[in-house]
């Protein structure tokens, strides 16, 4: 509240300075009369000292109004304490003393008046005295204020009860309250007071999880909270778990339920969802082995014939080089072969080499070979049977496979063989070779 010291200090030496200068003017405090009222307010609340002053809105509108002393407004009491105004020509009274009484209970700001008792017989209120209890209910759960008096039985029928201040049931903590006990003669009286315990509401109250069915493919990681949609906005350290066995190692349809945990030790089991486990894809339960192949230029090699457990692979499974070689170029080729299963998953196997090298000599040349026939004693050399020997690779060599007897006439079946310089060989067929006899000299 506005503290006026240095105010009314001006103010005080005004009125002094103008009688010391002779003046007799009249001040506003001599022409208003303020009118003063006690007042009653509950413990916690506030008032301003203009509140008190009954004719407040006939007094001059700058007035300044000051409690002294100021009354506690957070303690329960009655305080005694007068208004202090000052006026805007700055002349300065003081009312009576007021009484404002801070009350602790709502219900003590609604005193009646005092009944008069009858001489002849007292009042059921002061026959009676009602005996309560405090309690400790569960969150939500509300009960009459009757059910705090313990010896409702010894008083009188017909008496009523209600709480002075109802409890918020819906809403956890300790609440002070009385009863308020109506008889049946209308007299009333208060209970001393009495504790009442909300308990804290379970968390299975509170929340409600919300799930849903999911497909997963064969394997994947399986866990309950997943099938959660809301589990961001449950509490933290909730548990989750699957009501039954689930694994995602086993393909098929399974419906189940999610027992949910809270950290408060309450739990609740969320309706029954659908979960699908996909089929394995034959890439997981299949593997390809793969080895590296020699071909010769020109030729082709099937990407099949390079897996060596094929025959162990699903039918209808399509095999192709990834990248393809070049069949028709001498080289090295670094490459995969790509299986592609019926249930259309595919795998990439491992590296392999797939050396083209160019053909043999033997497969490149061609020798054509000639008729021969020698008199006895003249030897023919393998290489001259060959037509076009000349044409053949340098460094290769021709000899019989079963060199005939050129020293006796006859005719002999023989082949001749031709060794390249790569090492590779060609076997003819069989020819004929006569060697005739000798002439006269």
């Amino acid at each position: 509240m506005k503290k006026l010291s240095s105010i009314l200090l001006a103010g005080a030496l005004l009125p002094v300075c103008l009688l010391a200068a002779g003046k007799s003017e009249a001040s506003q405090a001599d022409d208003y009369v303020p009118q003063v009222r006690n007042l009653r307010l509950l413990a916690g609340n506030y008032c301003i000292a203009r509140d008190l002053v009954k004719n407040a809105s006939s007094l001059p509108a700058d007035t300044v109004y000051e409690f002294v002393p100021e009354p506690d407004f957070k303690k329960a009491g009655r305080y005694q304490t007068r208004v202090r105004l000052l006026y805007p020509d700055n002349s300065v009274e003081t009312s009576r003393k007021v009484t404002v009484t801070v009350c602790q209970h709502a219900f003590e700001l609604k005193r009646g008046k005092k009944s008069k008792a009858k001489k002849h017989r007292k009042s059921d209120a002061k026959r009676y005295e009602a005996k309560v209890k405090n309690r400790t209910t569960a969150f939500g759960k509300a009960f009459k204020s009757k059910r705090l008096v313990t010896n409702r039985s010894s008083l009188p029928k017909k008496t009523s009860f209600r709480f002075a201040r109802v409890p918020n049931f819906k809403r956890a903590g300790s609440y002070y309250t009385s009863i308020q006990v109506t008889y049946p003669d209308k007299s009333r009286k208060y209970t001393r007071l009495v504790k009442i315990t909300v308990k804290r509401q379970p968390d299975k109250k509170k929340y409600q999880p919300k799930v849903q069915g999911r497909t997963v493919s064969y394997g994947a990681k399986l866990t309950a909270k997943s099938l959660v949609k809301n589990a961001a906005s449950l509490p933290k350290k909730t548990a989750y778990a699957f009501a039954q066995k689930v694994s995602s190692r086993r393909a098929g349809t399974y419906y189940v339920a999610v027992r949910v945990t809270y950290p408060d030790k309450s739990w609740e089991l969320t309706p029954l969802v659908k979960l699908v486990v996909k089929k394995q894809p034959d890439k997981d339960r299949y593997q390809a082995l793969v080895s590296s192949a020699k071909v010769t230029l020109g030729r082709k090699l099937t990407a099949k014939s390079l897996v060596k457990n094929a025959a162990s692979l699903p039918k209808k499974t399509v095999y192709r080089f990834k990248p393809q070689p070049n069949w028709q170029k001498a080289g090295s080729y670094r490459c995969q072969i790509q299986v592609t299963y019926p249930d259309k998953s595919r795998e990439n196997s491992s590296w392999l080499t797939v050396t083209v090298v160019q053909p043999a000599d033997a497969a490149r040349y061609k020798p054509l070979l000639l008729l021969a026939e020698t008199p006895a004693g003249q030897p023919i050399a393998a290489s001259s049977l060959i037509a076009n020997f000349a044409s053949l690779p340098a460094g290769s060599q021709a000899s019989y496979v079963k060199a005939p007897d050129f020293a006796k006439a006859g005719k002999y079946q023989t082949r001749i063989r031709v060794t390249y310089p790569d090492k590779s060989a060609w076997t003819s067929q069989e020819i004929m070779i006569q060697v005739t006899a000798q002439a006269e000299k």
